[in-house]
């Protein structure tokens, strides 16, 4: 599947286009269950590519911290802190529901990380 990650701020805004996996929304899955456990999350961290991570705000009053980082094309990395609303995790995690429901029956995994069309 085929995405952009887009950041928006007053300060900077940018975006760049990902590729990912079934597998890849299997891990931002576990990304969210870690970040509603108030643990940090990273998410398509290949170690030669895109990465996001995530770290929970330390109370109430602060906010979320994005690091958004894009290594393999343009070397940029992006540090936001972001306010979020009391159910965007739930937002997450139907966003989520729709990308796997959107996710085309007719491919297959045939191996970790290797997929082909079903005949």
């Amino acid at each position: 599947m085929d995405a952009y990650i887009v950041v928006d701020s007053d300060f900077i805004k940018g975006q760049f286009r990902v590729h990912f996996f079934l597998s890849s929304l299997d891990l931002w899955a576990a990304a969210l269950k870690s970040l509603e456990g108030g643990r940090a999350a990273e998410w398509l961290d290949m170690g030669n590519g895109s990465a996001i991570r995530i770290e929970c705000p330390k109370s109430e009053n602060d906010d979320l911290v994005v690091c958004v980082e894009d290594a393999s094309s343009s070397g940029a990395t992006v540090i936001v802190p972001i306010a979020v609303e009391r159910n965007w995790l739930q937002d997450h995690r139907d966003r989520l529901g729709a990308a796997l429901e959107a996710w085309p029956a007719e491919v297959i995994e045939n191996s970790p990380g290797s997929y082909e069309w079903k005949r």
